[in-house]
C-alpha cells in the first residue's frame, strides 16, 4: 500500500526558524556557495521576520509535509512588500525552497500560487523575482509556471 503523502502551505510561526535556517543552508549550497554564506542568525531572523507588524522585514510561508509518520516542515518561500515607481504596491519572493526529495511533486506550484492569492489580497500590481544565471532547474521552474510568473 502507498504512503499518502500531503503538503499544507501556511504562515511560518517562530518555531520553525531553525528548520528554515538549514534550509537556508541548503539553497546557499545548492546555488554554489558553501553553507556558511547563510550567515543569518536566529536571533535576527526572528526579529527581522516574527516581530510586530509594522517593523517586520520580511513575510515567511512554510510547508509542511503530512505523511503516516509524522509531519515535517520540507519548504519556505520569503517575500516582501515594496513599490514600483510606475505600478504600485508588489510583491518581491526572495527564496522559494522545497527540500529535494519533495520536489516535482506540485509544491513549488502550490508555494507561487499561494504568493499570488496573497498579492491579489493585497492589492499588488505583480510579483518580482530573480534567478541566478546558472540556476537552469529554476528558470525551467519558472517558465513553466506560465502566466502565474508573469503577473497577478
Amino acid at each position: 500500500m502507498a504512503t499518502s503523502v500531503r503538503y499544507r502551505i501556511r504562515e511560518a510561526v517562530p518555531e520553525d526558524v531553525p528548520s528554515v535556517l538549514a534550509m537556508i543552508k541548503e539553497l546557499a549550497v545548492n546555488q554554489g556557495f558553501d553553507e556558511s554564506a547563510a550567515q543569518l542568525t536566529e536571533e535576527t531572523f526572528l526579529r527581522d521576520g516574527f516581530s510586530s507588524p509594522g517593523s517586520k522585514l520580511f513575510n515567511l510561508l512554510a510547508v509542511d509535509c503530512h505523511k503516516e509518520s509524522g509531519i515535517s516542515l520540507v519548504g519556505y518561500a520569503m517575500y516582501f512588500f515594496t513599490y514600483s515607481t510606475f505600478e504600485g504596491k508588489m510583491i518581491y519572493l526572495e527564496d522559494v525552497y522545497v527540500r529535494a526529495e519533495h520536489r516535482n511533486q506540485g509544491v513549488g506550484k502550490a508555494i507561487f500560487v499561494t504568493v499570488s492569492k496573497i498579492a491579489e489580497r493585497e492589492s499588488c500590481c505583480r510579483i518580482a523575482f530573480s534567478v541566478l544565471d546558472d540556476n537552469v532547474v529554476a528558470k525551467k521552474f519558472y517558465d513553466g509556471l506560465g502566466e502565474i510568473g508573469r503577473a497577478v
